[in-house]
């Protein structure tokens, strides 16, 4: 597999944090409701997904994405090695996903929660899967969305990887449009309440 051509640079200064403002950034961050989704590569062959609450589009021109992933875990190495990941968002009934994506120091292989298969890999031939190569993500079964991307750069932020990756493809769930996301807020996965104005701001 072809390793990342993109450059790890390191961004930010090297500054001690007190633990009362630790605290009180922690507070604050759990006070900023996000969107959920599970960031996907592949690890020895095999789907592997890790829950994420950061990821955003930096660029529509060209479309680029960001994800933040602590520097520790298994999949930045992966993906710094292999070069692509997606990201799979999350519905509001899936829960269960991103618990399992979230657990500290546990095994994240994905077969009980995609289709795809790694192309002459484990499964890969079995039936009922989907083959990929593996420029392709693996995409969570039911996700109402999901990007694939190629890694463009990494930067290394503190204790976290900052990954840049240019969009390959989206692929879509059929009824996404109507599917309700799920979100975080305040250490509690939720799901999105009724609008409070009309579509456009009207």
């Amino acid at each position: 597999m072809a390793k990342a051509t993109g450059t790890a640079k390191t961004v930010g200064t090297a500054m001690g944090v007190d633990a009362a403002r630790k605290d009180r950034i922690r507070r604050m961050m759990r006070q900023f409701p996000n969107g959920v989704a599970l960031v996907t590569n592949w690890l020895d062959g095999r789907p592997w997904g890790l829950t994420i609450n950061t990821f955003n589009l930096v660029s529509f021109d060209p479309p680029r994405v960001i994800v933040c992933l602590s520097r520790h875990t298994a999949s930045v190495e992966a993906i710094e090695e292999v070069g692509y990941f997606g990201i799979s968002l999350l519905s509001d009934f899936q829960v269960d996903i991103a618990h399992f994506g979230a657990a500290p120091g546990q095994p994240k292989f994905l077969e009980d929660y995609t289709d795809d298969r790694l192309r002459g890999g484990a499964g890969g031939d079995d039936p009922g899967v989907n083959p990929v190569s593996a420029e392709t993500s693996p995409m969570v079964r039911d996700a109402h969305h999901h990007v694939d991307c190629q890694v463009a750069e990494t930067f290394q932020g503190g204790d976290h990887a900052l990954i840049l990756g240019d969009v390959r493809d989206v692929r879509s769930a059929d009824g996404a449009d109507a599917v309700t996301p799920l979100l975080y807020y305040d250490g509690r996965y939720r799901h999105l309440g009724a609008p409070l104005e009309s579509a456009g701001g009207g």
